[in-house]
């Protein structure tokens, strides 16, 4: 196969473009058709004479196609030579040429010819003058008429040609019962074989000259992809080198025996190496001994892989250590090239994840809340220990749960999972009903955020105990709600200057309703002259924090324009999110005028109290005139006449004068009785004997049994104090003894850390306490008792006496 493949290529080393090597291996392959054709016809003819026993014949023809055999292999020689133009011409006339030399030849031998042999002899003729077509090309007419010129001649003379050698038809033809074929039928013959041979020829050709286009252009791409290879390579090179050059990793390559042969400049920089010093190293030189000795520096381990990746420790100039990361390579042409990047700041970031893992550790096993990692198929990865102990499962037995397995079932209907929110890569925060493990639900905030990996980590706080606090607050708010719209005090919250709230009694206070007033009417408003500036310089305070929260009156302006006191309390407070002011108002125009009344009456009273006073005094002085005139004033008459008797009578004078000494002494003691009962003493009273000395005295002055219950524990008391509680008992021992028409009577004075407490109780007749008083006693002493903060409270009705009960507070002097 080989030599037939070399035979049918022979001359197309001389061709100049794809379309003048088709022609050659055309040539060739016909010159081998033609060859293989003579020789079958020769192995024909063979048998054909043997079968008429004709050696003779045999010999003779089969030596003339022998020749004619080595003939139409000639063209082959030609090519091979470079004379491919007249290997063409050669092969497009040699067919005929021989067909007319044999038959010429043949018919010198004979007598006669058959008449079916001429025109085998016009067929072959025929036949091989449309060769022509197929081997030269339709776009050189000259070549073509050349080529078709001896084969056309032959074809229509050749019966002359034939008759120059004897042979003509006319001369040795003999008839048989083959077709005769005519000159004319030749023609048409020739013309219908020429136009098939001519068609398909135009066809192969224009084909073949759309392939040698399509050729011509893949050659002008394939010179464009050669000069843009060149090009890229060329700047390959440059980026290799620009690479090579500004790479921030350190470059390095070495040879065969690991010297260094071309570093970068990060390389440099990173050893402290200048590119001289460099060249006299080896790699060993670079390697920190301890890790030399793990792992020594063997190029064979390269040789079987595309790249080595591993980390080692090396050594800079200066003996500083550092670790890298090495990616090397074996080029091609043996030598080592590694890129190595400093990892000391990765490793320490490493260092510092690692901790950060365990302090993240730490805190997830540590944290107060449950916390929960749950895989893209909903089953639990990792638990801390709070989770295990809030739902009552063993880390081992969460392991094995879905996220389901936890969820309420009848809440998960009403409130499905949808994980869709969760891929915004935020947290998302609700809240849901949790199952434990014995089946107990609680609520829970759940804190659910999507990491990286596409796990989710959700953060769960038991919330029941906040559930029912809530829940207490919305019952106090609701109570409290229903308090302030049903209070008696006007409520408002105060906000930007406006009304954001009122209740309904504070809308009745001005005579709106709630919507009249809430976002529409200004605070300051709601006032009346002068005080319109104090609301909004309170106002301000108040919102800045700068004022107490004290009460305050002012003057306020009802819708229909009357006036009226208002009292105003207010507090700075939050009101959705902003400073505001809440507080409560209260109309005090009625109590005023109540006030005003009261202290009116007061005053009345007070009035009554200093004429009464003044008449007690009156009536005192004449008392003691009348002591002093009717007692003192006799007994010092008596005594003067004594005296006056014991000077004119000598010897009665002595006993005269003894009795006007005891009459002196009647008198002193009168004064002393009568100095006593108006004078107290002004410091250091002691309260106790002085209620003695008072009982005592009303023992022995009245029919009234009085006892006393003196059980104070603190003796510390001021001797104001002391003081006003003797003259109320002393006030109240005298109104029993005028009205009560009583038998008995208790006093007791006891007190424990907070207040004194005084009883007065007795068995008389009672009153009505309903009922006015024309008397100033228990005015006096109720004034007393409210001079010291104190209470008077009286029990009384008639015919069930009367208890009297005083408690004052912080009786001590601290």
């Amino acid at each position: 196969m080989s030599f037939i493949k070399d035979l049918t290529h022979s001359g197309t080393l001389h061709a100049g473009d794809p379309a003048a090597k088709r022609n050659i291996l055309i040539v060739n392959y016909f010159s081998l058709i033609l060859c293989v054709a003579v020789c079958l016809l020769i192995v024909l003819r063979s048998i054909l004479y043997f079968c008429l026993a004709n050696k003779h014949i045999i010999i003779s023809t089969n030596a003339n196609m022998v020749i004619a055999a080595f003939l139409t292999l000639l063209p082959l020689a030609l090519n091979r030579s470079g004379y491919t133009h007249l290997a063409k011409y050669y092969l497009c006339w040699l067919p005929s040429v021989i067909i007319l030399a044999i038959y010429i030849i043949d018919g010198m031998k004979r007598t006669s010819i058959l008449t079916s042999e001429y025109d085998s002899l016009y067929f072959f003729l025929l036949g091989v003058s449309a060769m022509p077509y197929l081997l030269l090309s339709l776009s050189n007419k000259k070549e073509l008429i050349a080529g078709l010129s001896l084969p056309l001649l032959f074809l229509f003379f050749a019966d002359k040609i034939m008759g120059l050698f004897g042979n003509a038809h006319s001369i040795k033809g003999v008839p048989d019962d083959g077709f005769e074929i005519s000159r004319m039928r030749a023609m048409v013959a020739y013309f219908i074989l020429s136009a098939c041979c001519l068609t398909m020829k135009i066809l192969v050709e224009r084909e073949v000259n759309k392939n040698a286009r399509l050729i011509a252009e893949l050659e002008e791409k394939n010179k464009l992809i050669d000069l843009q290879a060149e090009k890229e390579i060329q700047e390959s090179e440059n980026k290799y080198r620009l690479l090579f050059e500004q790479a921030a990793d350190a470059i390095i390559v070495s040879g065969g025996d690991n010297s260094i042969e071309s570093v970068n400049p990060s390389a440099r920089l990173m050893f402290g190496y200048s590119a001289e010093e460099f060249t006299a190293l080896k790699l060993e030189d670079i390697v920190e001994a301890n890790d030399l000795k793990k792992s020594s520096v063997d190029l064979n381990r390269y040789k079987d892989q595309k790249s080595l990746y591993r980390e080692r420790i090396l050594l800079k100039k200066d003996g500083t250590i550092f670790p890298v990361e090495i990616n090397a390579k074996l080029l091609p042409d043996g030598r080592l090239q590694s890129f190595i990047r400093d990892v000391t700041y990765r490793k320490k970031v490493e260092q510092e994840m690692q901790q950060s893992e365990s302090r993240y550790r730490l805190l997830f096993e540590q944290a107060a809340d449950a916390i929960t990692i749950i895989n893209k198929d909903r089953k639990f990865e990792q638990v801390n220990s709070n989770a295990c102990i809030l739902f009552g499962y063993t880390h081992e037995e969460f392991l094995l749960l879905q996220l389901e397995d936890i969820l309420e079932p009848e809440a998960l209907k009403t409130h499905p999972l949808n994980f869709a929110l969760l891929e915004d890569d935020k947290p998302v925060r609700n809240e849901r009903i949790l199952k434990r493990k014995d089946g107990s639900i609680f609520s829970a905030d759940i804190n659910v955020k999507k990491l990286p990996d596409g796990s989710f980590q959700s953060y769960i706080r038991d919330i029941t105990d906040r559930k029912n606090a809530e829940k207490e607050i919305r019952e106090a708010e609701e109570k409290f709600r229903d308090l302030v719209e049903k209070s008696s005090v006007g409520v408002y919250i105060i906000q930007h200057g406006k009304y954001k709230y009122v209740n309904p009694k504070f809308a009745e206070i001005f005579g709106y309703t709630q919507d009249d007033l809430i976002d529409t009417v200004a605070v300051e408003s709601l006032a009346h002259g002068d005080y319109i500036n104090l609301i909004r310089e309170n106002m301000q305070k108040r919102i800045a924090g700068t004022k107490e929260t004290t009460p305050y009156e002012i003057d306020g302006v009802k819708k229909d324009g009357n006036i009226i006191r208002l009292e105003i309390f207010g507090t700075r407070t939050q009101y959705k999110g902003e400073p505001a002011i809440i507080g409560t108002l209260s109309d005090v125009t009625e109590n005023k005028l109540l006030q005003k009344q009261l202290l009116d009456q007061k005053v009345q009273e007070q009035k009554e109290i200093t004429r009464a006073v003044l008449k007690a005094e009156e009536r005192e002085r004449n008392r003691i005139g009348q002591e002093l005139h009717d007692n003192v004033n006799q007994i010092l008459a008596g005594t003067k006449l004594y005296l006056g008797l014991a000077s004119k009578d000598e010897f009665a004078g002595r006993g005269l004068i003894k009795s006007s000494l005891e009459l002196v002494d009647n008198a002193i003691e009168e004064m002393r009785s009568l100095s006593k009962e108006q004078v107290t003493p002004i410091k250091g009273i002691d309260l106790k004997d002085l209620i003695h000395s008072l009982i005592d005295k009303f023992n022995s002055s009245s029919s009234i049994k009085t006892t006393a219950i003196y059980d104070l524990q603190n003796e510390d008391i001021d001797d104001d104090l002391k003081l006003n509680i003797y003259r109320i008992i002393q006030e109240q021992m005298n109104n029993i003894l005028k009205h009560s028409n009583a038998i008995h009577t208790n006093i007791s004075l006891t007190d424990d850390l907070n207040a004194l407490y005084v009883s007065i109780e007795d068995d008389g007749k009672g009153f009505d306490t309903e009922q006015k008083r024309i008397g100033i006693g228990l005015a006096n002493m109720s004034n007393r008792i409210e001079s010291f903060n104190g209470e008077l409270i009286i029990n009384s009705s008639p015919g069930n006496g009367c208890e009297v009960r005083i408690t004052i507070p912080y009786l001590h002097n601290s």
